[in-house]
C-alpha cells in the first residue's frame, strides 16, 4: 500500500509530543501550558481525529507520556497547578485508552529527595511489561539514571527508586543517544559508530559487545552521526541533538532502524541473537516520501510507522496488508475526498462502513 496521509486538524498545527502507537491508533498531545490533551487517530480513517481528554491543570512545566505495550494505558508524568490549589504539584496519571478513565498519583513525600536528582528536561518515560519507568535519554557517556515507579491506589501517590545503569568502558567513544530496548531489565543498547554495539544487560549487571550477524544487511559504520551543542555534566557527557542519516524507534521487537536519503526511506527490522551475541538488521520496507515540512517524526508498530509533520500525519506500511486492511481502505477510498499531494479528508469509522453495507457479522472488519 502507498502512503496514506490524512490533514492534521488545526488544533494539532503546532508543537506536539508523540505519546505512542499501538496497532491502528496514534496518540498525540498538542503542548499548552493550561491543560493536558490527548488526542488519537485511527490509521485507516481519515476522519477520526478526536480529543480524547483533556485534564484542567494550569501552569504545565514538564509533561512526559508513555502507552503500555498492550495499548490500554497511557501515563503522563506532569508538573503543574490545578484550579484548587495554587502549589504546583508532581504528578503521574493514568488513563484507560478505552474508556478515557483516570487515576492521579501525587509524589509521595517520602520520594522527594530522590525527585531532586531528576533532571526534568532529559528524561524519558517508558513502559515495560511490568513496570513504568523513567531514564535520562540525552547521555552519550556516563552513567545513565534510570528509575523505576511504584503506585500505592490506596494513598494515590507514587515513588521511585533509583536503579542507574553503569557506564561502559569508556574506551567504547559512544555517538548516539541511549536506545531502551528493554526496560523491565535495563536493556540499553549504545553505539559507536562501528558496526558493533553494546548492550547493557540488567540480569547480569554488565556490558555486552555484540557484532553483526554474518545475514545483517545494514553496515552502521556507513552511516556518519555528529553530536550537536556537547555538555559536560558531572553525571557524563551529553549533546542536545544528534546529526544523522540513521533513525532508530519502537523496541524489543518492534524495534526499527530507518536510513533517510533524499526522500527515500529505507525501514530495517532490529532483533538480537542471545546465544552468538550477534544483532541482525533486516530490510523491511523502502518508501519515497519528501514532505514539504521541514521536520517531522516518527513511530511504529510492527507492521506501520507514523510520519508525524505539522500538517500533515503519513502511515506507511512495513510489512504486507491483511486481505482485511485491503478491504477496509478500499471502502474508505469509496466514502473519503482525495485532495491536493494525495491527503485524504473524511471516510467512515468502522461502525458506519458495517451500517452503510449492513454487515452483520461481529468480527471485526480490520
Amino acid at each position: 500500500m502507498d502512503p496514506i496521509k490524512f490533514s492534521v486538524p488545526p488544533q494539532l498545527q503546532r508543537s506536539t509530543q508523540i505519546i505512542g502507537f499501538h496497532d491502528y491508533t496514534l496518540y498525540l498531545s498538542p503542548s499548552d501550558e493550561d491543560g493536558i490533551a490527548i488526542w488519537n487517530v485511527h490509521a485507516l480513517v481519515p476522519k477520526s481525529f478526536k480529543m480524547m481528554i483533556r485534564l484542567d491543570v494550569k501552569e504545565v512545566e514538564i509533561r512526559e507520556f508513555a502507552l503500555t505495550p498492550d495499548g490500554g494505558s497511557i501515563y503522563c508524568l506532569f508538573i503543574a497547578t490545578f484550579p484548587e490549589n495554587e502549589i504546583p504539584k508532581i504528578c503521574v496519571v493514568k488513563i484507560q485508552t478505552e474508556t478515557a478513565d483516570y487515576e492521579i498519583f501525587e509524589l509521595d513525600f517520602d520520594s522527594g529527595d530522590a525527585f531532586e536528582q531528576v533532571y526534568l528536561n532529559n528524561v524519558g518515560l517508558i513502559c515495560g511489561e511490568e513496570k513504568l519507568y523513567m531514564f535520562d535519554r540525552t547521555l552519550i557517556m556516563g552513567d545513565i539514571p534510570f528509575w523505576e515507579f511504584a503506585f500505592r491506589d490506596d494513598w494515590k501517590t507514587f515513588n521511585i527508586t533509583a536503579r542507574h545503569i553503569p557506564q561502559h568502558d569508556p574506551s567504547y567513544k559512544c555517538v548516539r543517544f541511549p536506545i531502551m530496548h528493554n526496560p523491565d531489565n535495563r536493556e540499553v543498547i549504545k553505539m559507536d559508530g562501528s558496526n558493533d554495539i553494546l548492550l547493557f544487560d540488567g540480569s547480569k549487571n554488565e556490558w555486552i559487545q555484540y557484532t553483526p550477524d554474518e545475514d545483517n544487511e545494514l553496515r552502521l559504520i556507513c552511516i556518519p552521526t555528529r553530536g550537536i551543542s556537547e555538555t559536560l555534566v558531572r553525571r557524563g557527557q551529553s549533546y542536545k541533538a544528534i546529526e544523522t542519516k540513521l533513525s532508530v524507534f519502537g523496541r524489543e521487537n518492534r524495534c526499527i532502524f530507518k536510513i533517510s536519503n533524499g526522500g527515500r526511506h529505507t525501514f530495517y527490522r532490529f532483533s538480537l541473537n542471545r546465544e552468538t551475541q550477534t544483532y541482525k538488521l533486516e530490510q523491511q520496507q523502502q518508501i519515497r516520501y519528501k514532505s514539504s515540512e521541514l521536520s517531522y517524526r516518527f513511530a511504529s508498530t510492527d507492521k506501520r510507522i507514523a510520519f508525524v509533520g505539522q500538517k500533515v500525519v503519513a502511515f506507511v506500511m512495513i510489512g504486507p496488508p491483511s486481505l482485511k486492511e485491503i478491504g477496509f481502505w478500499g471502502a474508505q477510498r469509496i466514502f473519503a475526498k482525495k485532495l491536493e499531494n494525495d491527503i485524504w479528508m473524511g471516510g467512515k469509522t468502522e461502525k458506519e462502513v458495517r451500517d452503510q453495507f449492513q454487515i452483520k457479522l461481529k468480527s471485526s472488519l480490520i
